[in-house]
């Protein structure tokens, strides 16, 4: 289309360079002289057909050189978005990895926090539990030896409980 439009163009710079005579002859007055004028006939047809030709030449090397600015901007705007998409896919990988390793991160803190949490949580259930002395022995089947928990000691003693004797003593 853009080359038929430069093609078109050529053609009417190039119709209205011929002349409006028809014999292609130029009258040119030398001497003007009442007496005797002189005037001289020039054959324009070949300088008519060189100045064709050279503006047709003209044209047509400009045509070419607009064509292949045009490729090679085409080339390098075809480059740049292959670049760009490159990059848009790149920076989505970054992306969607560092939402992998942040989720991965935020379960592992989560996770640990919970698991203190139930740590804790059976180590005041644990506390609880612990005998202080014999009268918090749950078996209390009979005298033997327990393990108590004396109050503000983490180390267990291993005691004999009587529970007869001394109402649920231990030695």
């Amino acid at each position: 289309m853009f080359k038929t439009l430069i093609y078109g163009f050529t053609w009417c710079v190039l119709a209205s360079t011929t002349t409006l005579n028809s014999n292609e002859n130029v009258e040119v007055r030398l001497l003007d002289n009442q007496n005797a004028p002189l005037v001289a006939t020039l054959d324009m047809s070949k300088a008519d057909e060189r100045i064709k030709q050279f503006v047709s030449d003209a044209i047509e090397t400009k045509m070419q050189n607009i064509e292949k600015t045009i490729k090679s901007k085409k080339f390098v705007s075809d480059a740049l978005k292959a670049i760009m998409t490159e990059q848009e896919m790149n920076l989505r990988s970054q992306i969607a990895n560092f939402e992998r390793n942040l989720t991965d991160q935020l379960t592992n803190y989560i996770d640990n926090k919970v698991n203190k949490t139930e740590e804790e949580k059976e180590k005041t259930e644990e506390s609880k539990q612990r005998p202080i002395d014999c009268g918090d022995v749950k078996t209390k089947t009979g005298n033997g030896i327990y393990k108590i928990y004396p109050k503000h000691s983490v180390i267990g003693f291993d005691v004999y409980c009587d529970f007869e004797i001394d109402n649920s003593g231990w030695t």
